[in-house]
């Protein structure tokens, strides 16, 4: 290690140090971290989304309330989005013609707090991803002491495998604390790219990644076409790209690293379509405004939310301005 390496390391322990002097200070060690977040949300996503459809079905016979019995014609029983086919196909399931406009509107309520969730908990991670980035005190023990950053990494695996395995026991409450404890500790993990890139491409990459996932999303939303099949082919693509990234971290072979961003861009523009309609056709219809119906929006929200910050981080790998080649 050069010494004006080591007195990088210093200043950034004591604290100490200007946005321009961090500038002009060579080879700072943020690489690896970076790539290794990376690689850990396309984990992340797999980890979540291969749970989703366990969670719903294993709720999927909830007690009716008092005030459904329009629905009893249903034998008693609380279906899914999928049963009714987005309330469409009422009449072949024996639901009053009236009542389509009610299965619409709790549909619409669902995704309006599923939305809500995954925009609060960027919100989280946003802000504590530019809070942390922008000031050495903060970063400097988090990049430059590695054991504290693995322990980071670490207890987000704890929450998101915590938060998917007990959210059918614990509160509500509990769940959405879960959540923003989990963007708050992913908040920690992106400053990183506060780091590496210049601040306004990271804001030219948010905003145009959140029209990508903006168009896809409502796509997947208001398509007729079963998805499924995608669903499963992107899968597949995911896993490759995760496998390459890990092995091009001991590599550092930078067409891999620019071939892995574009597909992972394509994987996860369309894992958003996918992840929407599957959300809205795995939605229990019955439970609306309940804490089961919370805990549902809080997966659907978490799902989400990992698909744009994967789009987001390719997009960044793959267009971003870097703040030193």
């Amino acid at each position: 290690m050069s010494s004006r390496t080591s007195a990088y390391r210093k200043q950034l322990e004591a604290g100490e140090g200007s946005q321009e002097e961090m500038d002009a200070l060579p080879e700072i060690p943020h690489r690896l971290p970076g790539d290794v977040g990376e690689q850990w949300f396309g984990m992340t996503y797999v980890i979540v989304s291969s749970r989703f459809s366990d969670l719903v079905h294993g709720s999927a016979h909830l007690p009716l309330r008092p005030h459904s019995s329009p629905r009893e014609t249903m034998s008693h029983r609380v279906t899914t989005a999928s049963d009714a086919r987005n309330a469409e196909k009422c009449y072949d399931f024996g639901m009053p013609p009236q009542t389509k406009d009610q299965y619409i509107e709790e549909i619409h309520s669902f995704f309006r707090e599923v939305y809500g969730w995954m925009f609060l908990g960027l919100l989280v991670s946003g802000v504590v991803a530019f809070t942390v980035g922008t000031h050495p005190s903060l970063y400097g023990p988090l990049f430059i002491n590695s054991p504290l950053f693995i322990f980071i990494i670490l207890f987000e695996l704890a929450l998101v495998v915590g938060l998917i395995s007990f959210i059918k026991r614990m509160t509500a409450e509990v769940a959405v604390c879960l959540f923003f404890l989990y963007c708050f500790t992913t908040g920690l993990t992106l400053s990183v790219i506060f780091l590496v890139y210049e601040l306004p491409s990271i804001g030219q990459m948010f905003f145009i990644s959140a029209g990508m996932f903006g168009v896809m999303s409502a796509y997947g939303y208001y398509t007729k076409r079963d998805l499924t099949g995608l669903g499963n082919v992107l899968m597949m693509g995911l896993f490759g790209i995760i496998i390459a990234g890990i092995i091009n971290l001991f590599l550092r072979n930078s067409m891999v690293d620019f071939i892995t961003a574009a597909i992972g861009v394509v994987v996860f523009t369309g894992l958003t379509a996918y992840d929407t309609q599957k959300i809205r056709s795995q939605n229990i219809l019955g439970n609306d405004g309940t804490p089961e119906d919370t805990k549902e929006s809080i997966i659907g929200a978490l799902i989400l939310y990992l698909d744009f910050v994967n789009l987001f981080l390719k997009m960044l790998r793959l267009f971003g301005k870097r703040r030193r080649s």
